[in-house]
């Protein structure tokens, strides 16, 4: 290196400013010493917005201040230990910006450096750094720091194309022109590293479907705070108008980092946010074979198929091969709060399936102790092509009085409705509908459905809603070998005598034998009854099923009692009464 003076790093050669400057360039980029003549492009550089944004210039910055900032960099030239300053040239000679290094010693410095806005984007800077690096290794430097102003992002494009280290936040790590602390990234370039990128620089490629997933953007910040689903399902994950842009910038580290991806899931019409998807847990390197899904959505979004969608175009991405411009990974993990069955059957409908339940691992925003689902895909898992459903649950039927419609935390009986003696006598304890902990009889029902072995409605009048009981069509099987099933269907005490079950009996007996993905599939349905239970065995009989026998002290009553029971069975292909 050759220093004006002797320093910790020095050279003989001794020579006043502007002499003692050492002229490096690559045939390309060129760095010398800065000149009286560049002072009118000095001021354009410190006046531009993005300078004036993230380094620490006076204001205002005119000619007095270039001249001063030229003054300052021959004087520091002078000093031992003071700071070396070049100018950024290109081939043509013309200028581009500056670069310095700071506390220059034997073995550490730091480098600075700024761009004017016409030498943005060609690669210039990089070079520039590049050719310092090699400067200073040629003196013996060992250890080379940059830091800059966080959300500098075109500072740390340049630090990580170099291959300086991921950055690490120091909290208050700098001040402003005014003299106010704001945080920091710092990296370091150490010896034997090559100045080249080191990790995966990540970004959300955009992707379209029937939704849209591109990056977020500064202007998408939310006009709402989370509602309530979002703050106990994804407590502390979903941002509001407050915290939005240290949230985004927060992912946008990460993704600078290279741990994950971040998508802001759009509107293919409008491009208004509609909500979020992620793969997080990557590996800086690119070497990833699993990553982790995790989502929400803005409340107008639900019930419209949107996670689905995005879901899709994002496991299709995650498994694509790297260069196929994919994720490479060939394994898809997702972590859901028991309870949570609007994320869970997105994700099922996208070819993930439980691989295990994690007693009380979660937290809700409610403060709640809750078991945690942990959901899985293989690249080589064949997805569920027919399962082409959204997060609404089963299909919707009607009928003259009466729908058939998915669950409700409160559709549970009332005290007068709860299960009686007749009930007790004739169906199993744990399919009776209790009036006490329903949720929770209602959620082990609906784990169950997501596995697509079972298919059941509440069955509600049409006009008021009023749950009146159930129908359910059980032990399906996978779509694909499917051709069979179980039915079952229950009325709390007040809804007897109406003729209920016979007039949603047909509509659902033709769902049951509609092909997939219209209807569940099957050629053959079967029933089981107590032998006592002569009216479900009427209801059966008058719905065209046939009598194939009797078990004699087949089943334990939900009273404790062994009864006989007889079972009943009606094929795709059998004549049924007309409607």
């Amino acid at each position: 290196m050759c220093f004006c003076q002797a320093d910790a790093v020095t050279s003989p050669d001794v020579a006043a400013y502007p002499g003692c400057v050492p002229v490096l360039t690559d045939g390309v980029v060129t760095l010398r010493a800065l000149r009286d003549d560049d002072a009118p492009a000095l001021v354009a550089q410190c006046t531009d917005p993005e300078s004036m944004r993230f380094l620490p210039l006076p204001r205002p910055y005119g000619m007095s201040e270039a001249h001063d900032y030229l003054a300052g960099v021959a004087a520091d030239w002078g000093r031992p230990g003071g700071k070396r300053s070049w100018a950024i040239t290109d081939g043509t000679g013309t200028f581009g910006g500056t670069i310095s290094i700071r506390e220059p010693s034997a073995r550490r410095a730091e480098l600075g450096f700024a761009l004017a806005p016409h030498a943005r984007g060609q690669g210039l800077m990089s070079a520039a750094v590049r050719l310092l690096i090699s400067h200073l290794r040629e003196a013996g430097v060992e250890v080379i720091r940059w830091r800059a102003r966080r959300g500098n992002w075109a500072s740390l494009r340049v630090a990580w194309a170099c291959g300086f280290t991921r950055p690490t936040v120091v909290v208050g790590g700098g001040l402003d022109h005014d003299g106010i602390p704001h945080d920091e990234w710092h990296a370091a370039l150490l010896a034997g590293v090559e100045p080249r990128a080191q990790w995966e620089l990540r970004e959300a490629t955009t992707l379209r479907g029937s939704v849209v997933l591109r990056p977020w953007r500064d202007e998408d910040q939310p006009t709402a705070p989370p509602d309530g689903i979002s703050r106990r399902f994804n407590p502390g994950v979903v941002p509001g108008p407050d915290d939005f842009a240290e949230w985004l910038l927060t992912r946008r580290e990460r993704m600078a980092a290279g741990t994950g991806i971040y998508w802001c899931v759009a509107d293919p019409d409008t491009d208004a946010p509609l909500g979020h998807v992620q793969v997080v847990g990557l590996a800086p390197d690119g070497t990833s074979t699993t990553g982790r899904l995790g989502f929400w959505l803005h409340p107008s979004a639900r019930g419209r198929g949107v996670a689905q969608a995005a879901l899709h175009r994002v496991v299709e991405h995650a498994f694509a091969p790297a260069s196929a411009g994919g994720l490479g990974v060939r394994r898809l993990e997702a972590r859901v709060i028991a309870g949570n069955f609007a994320s869970q059957r997105a994700l099922y409908a996208v070819g993930l399936r439980r691989e295990a339940r994690l007693a009380q691992a979660a937290v809700t925003g409610d403060g709640d102790v809750c078991d945690e689902f942990v959901l899985a895909r293989c690249v080589t898992d064949k997805a569920d092509e027919t399962d082409e459903t959204d997060e609404t649950d089963e299909a919707v039927m009607v009928t003259n009085r009466l729908r058939l419609r998915p669950w409700r935390d409160n559709d549970g009986p009332a005290p007068h409705d709860a299960p009686d003696e007749q009930a007790r006598r004739s169906v199993p304890a744990r399919a009776l509908p209790p009036h006490e902990n329903f949720a929770e009889w209602v959620s082990a029902r609906r784990e169950r459905d997501l596995d697509r072995d079972n298919a059941e409605w509440c069955l509600a009048e049409r006009h008021t809603d009023r749950p009146l009981g159930y129908v359910c069509v059980f032990g399906l099987g996978p779509h694909e070998g499917r051709f069979q099933g179980e039915l079952g269907y229950l009325l709390y005490p007040s809804a007897r005598g109406h003729g209920y079950v016979g007039e949603v009996l047909p509509v659902v007996l033709d769902y049951a034998f509609r092909a997939i993905p219209e209807g569940l599939g099957l050629q053959r349905l079967h029933a089981t009854t107590t032998a006592d239970n002569t009216a479900s065995q009427a209801i059966l009989l008058k719905a065209g099923f046939r009598l194939t026998g009797t078990e004699r002290l087949a089943e334990r009553r939900a009273d404790g009692e062994l009864t006989d029971v007889t079972h009943y069975e009606l094929l795709a292909t059998d004549e049924r009464p007309a409607r």
